[in-house]
């Protein structure tokens, strides 16, 4: 289900929804999560077919991708950090397995649904909320098409973390084509070594290959005064 149709079918319900919780002491998992618990009651009631619908759907989230990444990820930031999370694979992990502590630190692009938000969404943040701590969840692709602001980042010293999860694949995409055609076109990425990337724009590289050093990596890259960018070496299945 797309946020689009959530928010047709529910409108200001979601908002009033998101504000309770935020008032209440219980953790904010995020603002999709009450929206879609409000829907899912709607859709149950209504006589198009739609109840069937959303079994398929649940069937569909329970084969999703759940990656201890952003479990550890969640350990690693202060409950009050803000996490810019482009489109791609782990990010959509994210979607479900991130906790949201309160309104404003969770950044996606739910309807548009634009590759290279991340970065960005992050610079955005870290100008907003200077002391606070920000991270940009990529994958490869989507951080690429954005890449050239790590100058800005670096420009006015901003402290973001940006995790890029390398596996030189355009995935979503791939996973659609798949699903779709049963073969897939055009989604292989030519990357380069993103560490000396990162580097020579006067960022600080770390390069993870084993997701043992995942966690010790992003405190470390937490403590730092400028940016960095973690490259995260993802296997593919």
């Amino acid at each position: 289900m797309s946020l689009g149709l959530v928010v047709a079918l529910s409108g200001t319900h979601i908002q009033e929804a998101c504000q309770e919780q935020v008032r209440s002491p219980s953790i904010v998992r995020s603002e999709t999560r009450y929206a879609w618990e409000y829907v899912t009651t709607e859709l149950k009631e209504r006589p198009d077919g739609w109840g069937e619908r959303l079994s398929e759907l649940h069937r569909e989230a329970a084969y999703a991708e759940h990656s201890p990444i952003i479990e550890q990820l969640r350990a690693a930031m202060p409950p009050d950090s803000i996490l810019s999370v482009d489109v791609n694979i782990t990010g959509y992990a994210a979607l479900q397995d991130f906790t949201v502590y309160g309104p404003g630190m969770y950044i996606f692009s739910g309807i548009s649904v634009a590759m290279g938000i991340g970065l960005p969404g992050a610079i955005g943040a870290q100008v907003a909320h200077p002391n606070r701590k920000v991270v940009a969840l990529c994958g490869d692709g989507g951080f690429l098409m954005n890449s050239p602001e790590l100058a800005t980042a670096v420009k006015y010293n901003l402290p973001i973390v940006t995790i890029v999860m390398n596996d030189n694949t355009f995935s979503s995409i791939e996973r659609t084509q798949v699903g779709r055609f049963g073969i897939s076109l055009g989604v292989n990425v030519v990357n380069p070594d993103f560490v000396k990337f990162a580097e020579s724009f006067g960022a600080i590289g770390f390069y993870v290959e084993d997701e043992v050093d995942f966690k010790p990596t992003v405190d470390k890259a937490l403590t730092l005064d400028k940016p960095s960018l973690i490259e995260v070496v993802k296997r593919k299945m």
